[in-house]
Formats: C-alpha cells, structure tokens, sequence
C-alpha cells in the first residue's frame, strides 16, 4: 500500500532495489517508533517502582557499562558493513574474524568495568554487582555482527525482529517484576537477558536465511587489517559515548544516585 501511495505522488515506477531500500527503512522506523513508545511507558512505571535512588543507580550502572563496553565493538562496525558490500566472497572471514576481536574486547570490557566501579564505589558491593551483570551482557554484542551483515544485504527486517521480539518480552517481564516486588539486582538480570535473547534471535534469523555460523574463519591477517583501519573510528565512537553519558556518572559520583534518578527520567522524557 505504501509503495502504491508513493507511486501516485511522485507518477512513477519503483526498481526492486528502490523498493527494498524504502521497505528497509520502514522495518528501521518500526523499531524506533516501538521501542520509543514501549520503553518510555515501561521505563517510567519502573522509575516509580524503584523510588529515585534504585533508579538512579540502575541507571548510573547502565551509563558506565555503556562507556566501557563501547571497547568492544573496537569501532569495526561501518568497516564490517563496507567490507560484506565490496568482498561478498569473503564473507565468512570478515565475520568469523570480526565476531572473535569483539569477543575479545567484550571479555575486557568486563573486567574493566568490574575494576572501575571498584576504584570508584569501592565499598558499594551492589553497585559493583549490577555493573559485572549488565557488563557480561557485552559478551552476547558480539553477535552484532550477524545484524551487521543484514544491514549490508538491506535487509534490516530479520534484526529488528530479532530484537524486537525479546525487547517487548523482556518489557512485560520488567512489568512482572514490579507487580511482583521484585528487587533492584532483578531489572539489572532484565537488562543483560534482553541482550541475551536478542543475540539468540539473530543466531536463528542467520540461520533461517540460510547462513551457517560454523562456516565463519578467523585469521590474524583480517585481524590486523580489521584493527588497523578501526582505532580512529574506536576514538570518536568513545568521545561521543562519553560525551552522552558522562553526566549521569558525574552526578552519580558528586551528588548521589537520587539526583541520578531525577536526572535519568528527565532525560528519558526529552
């Protein structure tokens, strides 16, 4: 129906490649739209379940694991993307060795995390649990690369699905927790199962389009290749992380997860 509407604005005919590229786009704004409405509702019964401190330590504990993670995705993403379009052939390598460096990074990643939040809050024992249970969530991004291999064949429909999926599950599993009492360390399990399941949905869309995982190769060759042309997109990618998330750790550091929590609501509204 869309393309029929387009059709009579513009009086003419769509090539399949234009029309994939439109329907791919329609798949991306479905996500956005779904997870803007869904999560903004369930993010704010959760904030009211969890009172401002809960809340803003689970968000303080989101903010900094999503600084340090951002070590493992090593910046190779749009090197991921633009290389599955130039070499097709060499598809299997390009996965395999990308998925193996973001398996790596993601193993760092926790650890680092756990060694930070220790620096930082050394006596807060739950706060440093909540952080190593949504960190080992970083483990399961290393299937990202299946989502960016989608993304270069234009076909955006199989992650959004994907995540799409576990993402409204996991929601009406956060609103369980709460009509059920459940305690803080509970949506912190929530968060890293969304992950979870979403890196199993793409595992099984890959393999209903007729891809098998055990094909991918790793080799030190594409590794270095890889690591070589990422580490400046590695830079910006953390500049900007930092930039977005920062604050929440400021606050959290100076003035107290309450202040956190005022601050996480507002700017999920905004």
């Amino acid at each position: 129906m869309i393309f029929n509407l387009i059709k009579k604005i513009t009086g003419g005919e769509f090539s399949p490649s234009y029309k994939k590229v439109l329907g791919n786009t329609g798949w991306l704004l479905f996500d956005r739209v779904l997870r803007m409405s869904v999560g903004l509702y369930v993010t704010v019964w959760v904030a009211r379940y969890l009172g401002p401190e809960q809340f803003g330590l689970l968000n303080y504990a989101l903010a900094l694991t999503a600084i340090i993670s951002l070590l493992s995705t090593l910046g190779l993403e749009q090197i991921i993307i633009r290389d599955l379009v130039k070499e097709p052939s060499a598809k299997n390598v390009t996965l395999g060795t990308s998925f193996v460096l973001k398996l790596s990074g993601s193993f760092f990643s926790i650890v680092f995390s756990i060694i930070i939040v220790s620096l930082m809050r050394p006596s807060e024992y739950l706060t440093i649990f909540i952080v190593g249970i949504i960190a080992t969530g970083t483990l399961f991004q290393s299937s990202d690369v299946i989502d960016l291999f989608f993304k270069s064949q234009v076909a955006s429909k199989y992650p959004v699905l994907s995540k799409s999926i576990p993402f409204i599950i996991i929601n009406f599993f956060k609103i369980y927790l709460i009509l059920n009492n459940a305690p803080l360390i509970a949506f912190a399990w929530a968060a890293m199962a969304e992950v979870a399941f979403g890196a199993l949905g793409l595992m099984i869309a890959y393999r209903l389009t007729k891809n098998d995982i055990k094909e991918w190769k790793f080799t030190y060759k594409r590794a270095k290749e890889l690591l070589t042309e990422s580490w400046p997109l590695l830079l910006s990618g953390i500049a900007v992380l930092i930039y977005m998330k920062i604050d929440q750790i400021m606050l959290g550091q100076i003035v107290g997860d309450t202040s956190v929590g005022h601050y996480s609501a507002a700017l999920k509204l905004s």
